[in-house]
């Protein structure tokens, strides 16, 4: 029986993991964005017939513009109007209307749950809420942001103390 090199394996298997590759080369990793799990609730989806076509011009504009930024700078090094800001379920209120929405039932059966933790992430739409007071709201694996909900006129929860 051939004995197994796992060192070699190991490095072979990294390589073609493009966060680990790039984060050991110290390239800067960007974020991603996926579509695939909205929720099929239409008041907080691309269906709500409040989105109107200038708020889908601001939502393309808004992922072009953080889709330039690198990881660090959205999730550690930014001010929460500019960059990702992450919210923790248990730090919400019960009366908060995102702890009674369900993911979308592909997300929540698959492993992409349990990789995504407890929190979700959120940007917002127009940093200083104009002219729109739009949320994103999603989950992160490594460097994709799974979009969830759409709250444009915050909903979902209120502002945090």
């Amino acid at each position: 029986m051939a004995k197994i090199n796992f060192k070699n394996e190991y490095e072979k298997q990294k390589a073609t993991i493009t966060n680990l590759a790039l984060r050991e080369a110290r390239q800067p990793v960007y974020i991603t964005f996926n579509f695939s799990f909205m929720t099929n609730s239409n008041e907080f989806n691309f269906k709500n017939d409040n989105l109107t076509s200038d708020h889908k011009d601001y939502i393309f504009r808004r992922l072009f513009e953080l889709s330039n930024k690198d990881m660090v700078s959205l999730t550690a090094n930014t001010n929460k109007k500019w960059g990702l800001e992450s919210l923790k379920l248990k730090e919400l209120s019960n009366k908060d209307k995102i702890k009674q929405m369900s993911l979308h039932t592909k997300f929540q059966d698959s492993v992409r749950n349990e990789l995504s933790g407890e929190k979700f992430w959120v940007f917002r739409l127009c940093p200083n809420n104009n002219p729109y007071p739009t949320r994103i709201i999603g989950k992160m694996i490594d460097d994709t942001f799974y979009m969830m909900f759409l709250d444009l006129e915050h909903e979902l929860y209120a502002k945090r103390k």
